[in-house]
């Protein structure tokens, strides 16, 4: 009986652990953990752990009653973290946050050509690779988070980038000079528009016009 009421605890916990799995995935909530293509291997996991429910639920001969429990009852606890609502990194991440730095890899040269199609990691590349000089006077349309720098009239607009999982995520950022930044909220998502200029040895977007927006469905940038 303790044996059989142990193999239904395993099988509840590795059901449990295939279920929010799959609804992550169905749900597209997988993007705030890792990066699009490495979900395939979610569904490796999603049938791996299925095999193991399988497996826990057959009844074992005497020979195996030895088995150790312990592994199994260490997969409930992440089955209650992803009871969590899945949260994005923003503002509060303790994360670093590169202003156009040279720590930001880049992608063999891929940024997009028109101004108003760069996103902030593309403008972080080219300022990286050219200089704040050489984007001076440009058009920009950019979409990210307010993280707030200190500033009366200034803020910070960024955005994180994922190379495998959000535990190797790194902030990118690009100064902005907008008159009502005092009103923004950490975390805000905003979409700005302006022209891009420097001060000193370091960009900045001069905000012509502010919109605020919903949070995309996938946060992240990817380099």
């Amino acid at each position: 009986m303790v044996e059989r009421r142990e193999q239904l605890g395993k099988l509840v916990v590795l059901l449990a652990l295939v279920a929010l799995l799959g609804y992550r995935w169905a749900t597209g909530a997988l993007v705030f953990y890792i990066h699009p293509r490495y979900t395939w291997l979610v569904a490796g996991a999603l049938a791996l752990l299925l095999a193991m429910a399988l497996a826990a639920d057959r009844r074992h001969s005497p020979h195996h009653s030895d088995r150790p429990s312990l592994p199994y009852w260490l997969l409930a606890l992440p089955a209650l973290l992803a009871l969590l609502p899945p949260t994005p990194l923003g503002a509060g991440a303790k994360k670093a946050l590169d202003l156009g730095s040279a720590t930001v890899t880049l992608r063999g040269g891929q940024v997009a050509l028109e101004p108003l199609e760069r996103n902030l990691l593309d403008w972080t590349l080219l300022i990286t690779e050219r200089g704040p000089q050489a984007v001076a006077g440009q058009p920009a349309k950019v979409v990210g988070f307010v993280y707030p720098s200190g500033g009366a009239d200034e803020f910070t607009l960024a955005r994180f980038l994922v190379t495998c999982c959000t535990a190797d995520a790194r902030g990118v950022g690009l100064l902005v000079r907008y008159a009502g930044a005092s009103a923004l909220e950490a975390n805000q998502w905003v979409e700005v528009e302006g022209e891009m200029a420097t001060h000193g040895d370091q960009a900045v977007l001069i905000a012509q016009r502010l919109q605020l927006i919903d949070q995309p469905p996938n946060p992240y940038l990817y380099p």
